[in-house]
């Protein structure tokens, strides 16, 4: 019931973007039929090119009889007219197109009805209006076309006049009306219908590529804040050992004056003090992320045998308001890790006081200036140009991308980041404006 009841809650974060995407397609096929219906008549038109084949198909056949001079019977070009009704273009779904095809043949313009013509094919489709069309179509030497019902059966007649060898026809096309909107229809519900599947499977791989970014931030988000939360924890925790240990000390400190033990107290007092200043000093700074990052990688250091020091001159509290906290994580900690590795092979526990990393941080004027230094083996100058470069390394089992992904991230926050580096150690600097 929690899953079922988590799954409606994550959906109802996106009922806005998926409601228009909703809106965006209705409004998409009712346009789209909205179009169809109000250029219906020019589709078909558009549609009635196909009967240029057969006009051409005529010319050809009747041209090439009056090459070789044959005699025509109507019986003859009935035949040919019949075996273009099961044509690719004149069928669709295994039904006809056109119905009827009539060739008139005109040798003189004073005429005054249809029977005074000579006609070959077969006139299944009557009409009066047929004279006054045909002979507009001659007149005008153009194409003509007019609907009509007949026996209940919606009749498209189309007219197109030919002129073969000086002879004059005109092409008389009775179609089925109904199914050449059809086609249309078909055609548009194809196109629609793949429009739809293809703008479905765009807005899913557009959520899904959503998803993940959102998933990506929230996981670095969780990263720093898993990575960095038992350092802050066990920096409060060292504090408040400090308040309630307040009495303790000053009781121990009172028993070292009673006893006059003067040398003990003092070594006392210094190494109390080292350890108060120690805290001061990382909370000298007004980021909590930083101070977390300095305590998680002092304990590393300890772990590692390598002497961590840190400093910062004191800020006012407003310097990181135009720097993301996850982002001074990621370019510091990723500084510090590369110079642990830096000095990391060459540090045991006698030599430890010779391994130094050490983290600054001041503010002069309007910038602000992280240096990370390590005494490690310095550089060579034919590297330093290229060591920000993505899979660059020269550790043995290093992925190159630490400093890479420092520089990208400096640089997406308007900054500067520079190398130093000489026999003594080398230093990564870092400068934002404020």
């Amino acid at each position: 019931m929690v899953g079922i009841k988590g799954i409606f809650s994550k959906l109802s974060k996106h009922r806005l973007s998926f409601s228009i995407l909703i809106i965006i397609m209705f409004m998409f096929i009712v346009t789209n039929f909205a179009y169809m219906e109000l250029t219906k008549k020019a589709l078909i038109n558009e549609g009635n090119k196909r009967f240029d084949l057969v006009a051409e198909y005529v010319r050809y056949y009747l041209g090439n009889a009056m090459d070789n001079e044959q005699i025509l019977t109507p019986e003859d070009i009935s035949g040919q007219f019949e075996s273009l009704m099961p044509s690719v273009v004149n069928t669709y779904d295994g039904k006809r197109l056109t119905l009827d095809f009539t060739l008139y043949e005109v040798r003189d313009f004073n005429f005054n009805k249809l029977s005074e013509l000579t006609r070959y094919g077969d006139y299944l489709f009557p009409d009066e209006r047929d004279y006054k069309y045909l002979r507009d179509a001659l007149e005008s030497n153009t194409n003509l076309v007019y609907t009509y019902t007949y026996n209940g059966k919606e009749i498209e007649k189309y007219f197109m006049p030919l002129t073969v060898k000086e002879n004059r026809y005109v092409l008389l096309l009775s179609s089925d009306y109904k199914l050449m909107t059809d086609v249309i229809y078909d055609q548009v519900f194809f196109y629609i219908f793949t429009i739809i599947i293809c703008s479905a499977v765009f807005a899913v791989l557009c959520y899904i590529v959503y998803y993940i970014f959102i998933k990506h931030k929230e996981n670095a988000v969780m990263s720093v804040h898993s990575e960095y939360k038992g350092s802050m924890e066990n920096l409060f925790r060292t504090i408040r050992e400090q308040r309630h240990d307040y009495n303790n000390h000053l009781c121990t400190v009172h028993a070292f004056v009673t006893l006059k033990k003067y040398d003990a107290l003092q070594k006392y007092v210094e190494n109390l003090v080292g350890e108060t200043d120690e805290i001061n000093d990382i909370l000298n700074i007004d980021c909590p992320a930083i101070i977390a990052l300095v305590q998680a990688k002092k304990s590393q250091a300890v772990s590692n045998n390598i002497n961590f020091e840190y400093q910062f001159f004191k800020f006012t509290g407003n310097e990181f308001d135009h720097i993301k906290a996850i982002d001074l994580v990621k370019i510091l900690g990723n500084l510090i890790d590369n110079s642990f590795e830096a000095i990391k092979e060459n540090t045991t526990k006698d030599n430890r006081h010779l391994s130094i990393v050490k983290l600054t941080g001041k503010k002069n004027g309007r910038k602000i200036t992280f240096t990370v230094y390590n005494n490690g083996p310095q550089i060579p100058e034919n590297e330093l140009n290229k060591i920000f470069a993505s899979g660059y390394t020269t550790k043995k089992h290093g992925s190159g991308l630490g400093l890479s992904i420092v520089k990208k991230i400096v640089d997406k926050n308007n900054g500067f980041l520079f190398v130093e580096s000489e026999s003594y150690g080398t230093s990564f600097i870092v400068e934002f404006s404020v």
